[in-house]
């Protein structure tokens, strides 16, 4: 499985003694136009939170904004898949990437609406 990940686990750095921080897994593909509100709107309801994209080759450049913002904000994290693998698989990567972390989801057959977080 080729995946490439951006970020080292923010994750590991946590101690024992410190609250787990929650991770939001948002599995993309063609998902450009709607992935900037997504992430706006999950920092602004769990503002200490995570954010893992996996971006499963996304032709329509998901995978390099995803990567510009990773680049900006140190709470974003994103993980590019070098061929289109699935939802199934997506998820499976990003659990293996937050493993010993508190996970949510969002399950969604269809696009991204950022005001349904």
């Amino acid at each position: 499985m080729a995946v490439q990940a951006m970020n080292l686990n923010p994750l590991d750095r946590q101690t024992k003694n410190q609250q787990p921080m929650p991770l939001v897994l948002i599995p993309t593909y063609n998902e450009r136009d709607n992935l900037i509100p997504l992430i706006d709107a999950v920092q602004s309801n769990l503002p200490s939170s995570h954010v893992l994209i996996i971006d499963d080759n996304s032709p329509d450049g998901t995978g390099e904004l995803a990567a510009a913002r990773a680049r900006d904000d140190p709470l974003v994290n994103v993980m590019h898949h070098q061929t289109k693998q699935g939802l199934g698989r997506a998820y499976l990567a990003g659990f293996r990437w937050a493993l010993g972390s508190t996970t949510c989801r969002e399950q969604r057959a269809g696009p991204y609406i950022a005001g349904s977080v």
